[in-house]
C-alpha cells in the first residue's frame, strides 16, 4: 500500500487549481462586438479601398480598415459601447455615422454611401443603429449582482442562473440539481 505524504497532496491540489483557473476562461461566452457593413456609392456600386474607421466615442480608440473588392469591410472584437463610423475614397466626399451604440454580443451593419464630390467635403449622419438585428442569430444578457441576489438559485450557483437566459443552450445533465435521491 502506497502512502502520500502532504508535500505531495498539496502538489497535486496545486496542480488542480491552476489547471482549474487556466480553463475557467474557455468556459465564458462571447461578450465582444463587431460592426460590419458595405461602402457604396450611389448608384449602389461597391467602393473599392474605401478607407474606413471604427472609433470608440467612449475610449477614443479606432480601428482602420480598407473595403475589399465588394465594398465589405468588418471591425470584430469590439467592447459594447458608443462608436462612430466614417469612411472616406478618392473623389467622394467623407462620410461619418454617429450615435452608433453596441450592446454585448451585438453584430450591426452599417452600410454607408458616399457622394460625389472632393475629400475635403464631409457628410454627417447622426442616427442610432437599429435594434432589430435580422441578418445574424445572437443573444447577450448581463447579470449583475442584484439578479444573483434577489432571483433564486439552487445553491447560490450563478451558473443555474446563466443557463436560464434565452438563448442559451446546454448538453448533458443538469449539474447542481438533485433529484430528492
Amino acid at each position: 500500500m502506497r502512502t502520500v505524504n502532504r508535500e505531495q497532496t498539496r502538489s497535486a491540489v496545486g496542480a488542480l487549481l491552476l489547471l482549474a483557473v487556466a480553463l475557467a476562461p474557455a468556459m465564458a461566452q462571447e461578450t465582444r462586438s463587431m460592426i460590419f457593413g458595405r461602402v457604396l456609392d450611389q448608384s449602389g456600386a461597391a467602393v473599392v479601398r474605401a478607407q474606413v474607421v471604427v472609433k470608440s466615442v467612449d475610449t477614443n480608440s479606432s480601428v482602420r480598415l480598407s473595403t475589399n473588392e465588394t465594398g465589405y469591410y468588418e471591425a470584430p472584437l469590439l467592447v459594447p459601447g458608443n462608436y462612430e463610423v466614417s469612411a472616406e475614397a478618392s473623389g467622394f466626399k467623407k462620410v461619418l455615422r454617429k450615435g452608433i451604440t453596441l450592446p454585448i454580443s451585438t453584430r450591426a451593419q452599417i452600410d454607408l454611401v458616399l457622394e460625389i464630390g472632393a475629400t475635403s467635403d464631409s457628410v454627417s449622419v447622426t442616427a442610432e443603429a437599429p435594434l432589430l438585428e435580422t441578418n445574424a442569430v445572437s443573444t447577450g444578457q448581463i447579470i449583475d449582482q442584484r439578479s444573483l441576489q434577489d432571483l433564486p438559485t439552487l445553491n447560490n450557483n450563478p451558473t443555474l442562473l446563466a443557463r436560464m437566459a434565452p438563448g442559451i443552450q446546454t448538453t448533458g445533465g443538469a449539474a447542481g440539481y438533485t433529484n430528492g435521491a
